[in-house]
């Protein structure tokens, strides 16, 4: 997606574009997104919003998505043994909030990756449920959405039945902000500022250009894995 591009419903006279099978396509790249991609993760939910009606602008956006995914055909993700080699198993989580981008609704978005021995396991770009009223709210909520899920993730790690299950919908703003809290007193995770610079939740928030892109997918594992392809 081009830098800065905010994508929105069709309005008045603009046609829906017939010409290219959208709705196939963000099918292929919502498997890749969930199960490879975590880089495809920001621009496949926001191109998945408009598969009932998409414009010549979607489409477009789209064919963008293809010609980035032609030319990273060798990228995966890479675990490092070092890191797998150390005493304790680190679940590091990297999150990340931007205010009021949906332009029909103002919601925010919130957007985290999982790292495991260098490489990223879970990530996620996804609107918040709640329409925040500051940038402060809105990076609170991110940072218990991503709390939550280490929680979880964690205790899978440990061979612990996963029986805690989030209802995203029904948690009020001033009891994520108690959760999160509780979980850091109880020693369950550790919060640490992170630079924007240096934080690849930045990847799930909004478009990027190439190099800062490519800088960020490296954080979490992500990148050229010296894999030759041959296509018939």
């Amino acid at each position: 997606m081009e830098v800065n591009m905010r994508l929105a419903p069709i309005e008045g006279d603009e046609k829906m574009d017939t010409s290219f099978p959208y709705r196939e396509a963000i099918g292929m790249f919502m498997y890749l997104a969930i199960s490879t991609g975590p880089d495809l993760a920001y621009a496949v939910g926001q191109l998945s919003q408009f598969v009932a009606k998409p414009s010549a602008k979607h489409v477009g956006t789209l064919k963008l998505v293809l010609r980035y995914l032609a030319g990273t055909l060798d990228y995966g993700i890479t675990y490092s043994r070092q890191w797998a080699d150390t005493k304790e198993i680190v679940l590091e989580v990297f999150c990340d909030s931007d205010w009021a981008t949906d332009p029909e609704q103002r919601k925010s978005t919130t957007g985290f990756v999982f790292t495991l021995a260098g490489g990223a396991i879970a990530w996620m770009s996804r609107p918040q449920t709640i329409i925040a009223l500051s940038t402060a709210a809105t990076e609170y909520v991110a940072a218990c959405e991503a709390s939550m899920e280490a929680v979880v993730k964690s205790n899978i790690l440990q061979e612990i039945l996963p029986h805690h299950t989030i209802n995203r919908g029904t948690r009020h703003i001033e009891l994520r902000w108690n959760y999160m809290r509780d979980q850091v007193q109880k020693g369950a995770i550790d919060l640490h500022t992170v630079k924007g610079e240096q934080n690849p939740a930045d990847t799930f928030m909004k478009p990027l250009d190439k190099m800062r892109l490519k800088e960020l997918l490296f954080l979490t594992g992500v990148g050229n894995c010296g894999l030759y392809l041959h296509i018939v």
